[in-house]
């Protein structure tokens, strides 16, 4: 976990990093923003602690751009948090 994690999302943020826009698809979020986003969140609940986000800023501007989306946001104030 502290090797093979850090190693893959070093490659994910510097791919975060070269793409133009707010999201992966660009100005407008993709289905991959909302997988991305929600691995995102579970990995933070679950094993990593939502702190490690701090150290991968171009991931996280991604999850919180699609958790910022309206409907994204209004669903999100009224679920239940569950493990998966």
């Amino acid at each position: 976990m502290n090797e093979t994690f850090p190693k893959y999302y070093n490659i994910l943020e510097g791919l975060a990093a070269a793409l133009p826009g707010d999201f992966i698809g660009g100005e407008k979020p993709c289905w991959q923003d909302f997988f991305v986003a929600n691995w995102l969140d579970i990995f933070g609940d679950t094993i990593m602690g939502q702190d490690f986000l701090n150290t991968y800023p171009e991931l996280k501007k991604i999850k919180d751009n699609v958790f910022a989306l309206p409907a994204i946001s209004e669903y999100l104030k009224t679920r239940e948090k569950t493990f998966v």
